[in-house]
Formats: C-alpha cells, structure tokens, sequence
C-alpha cells in the first residue's frame, strides 16, 4: 500500500511489486509526486513510447493523481539512447497549455520488454480557470507592445532621428496560455520582437496578456545571454624600497694647535682667532680679544685638554647612534686657524712686546705669537 502524498514535507518509500525500493517526493501546490524514482514497473511493450508512458500514468492513478493522462498530456519529445527511452509530456487544461506544466518518464526497453525506471516534473492538479478568453489576439498584441515600450523607456529616452531610423516593436500572437497561479489565469501569448530605440539593443520578449483583464501579467526577455567569465585579478606590483644612505656621523676636526714659536702679531684683524684661552687680549693688546696660549706637551694643562678632547669625540659617536639619519644636523665646519695675527687688532709691536714682557714677569704662559 502506498503512502499518503498530502505530506509537502518529507519522501515517503513505497515498494514496488518487484521488491525495489519507490522515492516518492510530493510536489508543491499539487499532488501529483515531483520524483519517483528506483522502480522497475512493467509498461506496454508495443506501441509507441509515449503511449506507453501515458499508460503508466493512467494504471498508476492513485500515485500520479492525474485524471486522464490521455487528454491532459500532449507528447512533446521522445529520446532514444540505446535501451533507455524518455517521453516529454505537456499538460493540457482543458485543452489550452499550461506554462511549466511539463512532467517526464524514463522507461528501459530490452528483449521485446519495456520498464519503467521513473518520472518527475510538475503537473498542476489545482487548475479551475475558463478557456473563454473575452480579450482577442489584436488587443493583446497592442497592449503588449506599449508595455515592452514602456519598460524600456523608448519614448522618454529616444531622440527623433533614432525614432525615424529604428524599426518599430511589433508583436505576434501565440494562442492561449493558462499561468499555473491558484485556479489558473487564461492569457494571451505575445512575442514582441525589434530594437530599443534608446540602446539600439535587440528585443525579443514574452508576453502574456489577461485574457479577461486585458493587461500584461508577466513578461519577461527569450535572448540568452552569457557572461564573459569574470578575468582573473592582475598581480599587485611591489615597489622597490630605495636603500637608505648610510650617514656616518663626522667628528668635527678640533684645531690643531700652534706652536708656541710662531710669528708675532702684527696690525691684522683678530676676529677670526678662535678663543681657546680665559685670557683676553684686553691684557695684552687692549683690544678685547681673547689671546690664545700653549702649553707645553707633558704638562698637566695638555693632559686635561687631551681628555676633554678625547670625551667630545666619544660622545658625538654614542650620540651619532641613538639618532636617527632624519635628526641629525650636519656637521659644523671647522674653523680654521691662523698663524698670523688678529685681523682687527691695533697694536703696535712695540706695545705687544711690553705686553709680553709683563705677563712672562706674572708667571703666565708665553703668548701664541711670541
């Protein structure tokens, strides 16, 4: 005994009289099985095979729930291959055809026998509407037409000399046509076929027109179209990193210092002496600038400026490396030293070596330029 198909749910299993197990999935809005499949039922062996697939139907009624498979199907296409044959079938309501309304069985022919191994599709067993259509096929082509216009957006969109050039939309009719919504909808069936006048695009749609209304309830475009396979991402380019300068940090030279023997000063300038010294050329020379003196290597004034010398360049290292390259300043330049005299200084040499004479007899040290 076979299951109840009222279950949308779930597949009820039946078996079959050869002992093989039946998947039965039931349909939506009908009930008539979307699937049977893993059956092995005798069919009639002579005869064609749509004939043949629409006495399965008719012996099987109580699983199909199709009334009269004879009337209600229209063979469509029957495929050969080898011993296996399918019949397309094409449901009918009241003679009109049914938009979806396609269902199929698979048979096996061998040794003189046919079987059949399965069905599925959609058969809709709810349909109810009137075939009278009040709405004739001229109306509905016109009314076809203006709603493909102006869901492209021709005459809102299209200049004059396009309108001129362009063929106009014209549209065929196909007969009546039920819409498998609740008891059905009897419409009309129009292709629109020609150009859009705003893209220059061809147009080929479907139509189908109330046929008690008189208005468009579904369209939709018959051109297949393909898309291009979307291209694969291009490689990012890495930029090359510029390799940064190494900046070494340079000590700044110190001054070499002068012998104590050089030559006496003069009437030059001394701006450009560097100040190396406490003591001031106000002492000696009276003119403010600050007179450099010597010591004599060993002594304990050479010492202390040797170390003090020694400091400066280990800490302008250290600090060197604990700077980043973009925070350091780039070195002084080092002053140059001059033998000579001061530039600005206007003493007499007579007066230098009064000056001299006096800081030899305070225990100094002996000037740069005596």
């Amino acid at each position: 005994m076979l299951p109840p198909l009222s279950c949308p749910r779930c597949s009820a299993q039946a078996v079959s009289g050869g002992g093989d197990p039946v998947e039965v999935i039931p349909g939506k809005g009908t009930s008539t099985p979307s699937l049977v499949d893993g059956i092995r039922e005798g069919a009639k062996a002579t005869g064609s095979a749509a004939d043949a697939a629409r006495g399965h139907l008719a012996d099987k009624k109580s699983r199909y729930r199709i009334a009269d498979p004879g009337r209600d199907l229209k063979p469509v296409q029957t495929v050969s291959t080898g011993t296996s044959e399918t019949v397309r079938l094409q449901q009918k309501h009241r003679g009109v055809d049914v938009l979806g309304g396609q269902y199929v069985v698979r048979m096996e022919k061998k040794d003189g026998k046919r079987v059949v191994t399965g069905t599925s599709g959609k058969y809709f067993t709810a349909l109810k509407a009137d075939t009278k259509a009040d709405v004739g096929e001229d109306l509905a082509v016109r009314r076809a037409v203006a709603a493909t216009a102006a869901q492209l957006g021709g005459k809102r969109l299209a200049k004059p000399e396009q309108d001129a050039k362009a063929p106009a939309l014209t549209g065929t009719a196909r007969g009546l046509v039920v819409l498998p919504r609740g008891a059905g909808v009897l419409t009309q069936h129009v292709t629109v076929r020609g150009t859009d006048p705003a893209t220059g695009e061809p147009v080929l749609r479907e139509v189908y027109v109330d046929a008690k209304a008189g208005y468009p309830v579904l369209q939709y475009s018959g051109i297949k179209t393909f898309g291009a396979p979307p291209s694969p991402p291009s490689p990012r380019k890495r930029r090359r990193r510029r390799p940064r300068a190494a900046t070494r940090a340079t000590t700044p030279a110190s001054p070499t210092p002068a012998s104590s023997t050089t030559a006496p000063p003069s009437s030059s300038a001394c701006s450009s002496t560097p100040r190396a010294a406490s003591t001031s050329c106000a002492t000696t020379h009276g003119c403010g600038t600050p007179a450099r003196t010597s010591s004599a290597p060993g002594t304990p004034a050479a010492r202390t400026s040797a170390r003090r010398r020694a400091a400066g360049r280990t800490a302008s290292r250290s600090s060197a490396r604990r700077t980043p390259p973009s925070a350091r300043t780039p070195p002084r330049r080092a002053r140059s030293t001059r033998t000579g005299p001061p530039a600005r200084c206007t003493t007499t040499t007579a007066r230098s070596t009064a000056a001299t004479a006096s800081t030899a007899a305070a225990g100094r040290s002996t000037p740069w330029w005596a």
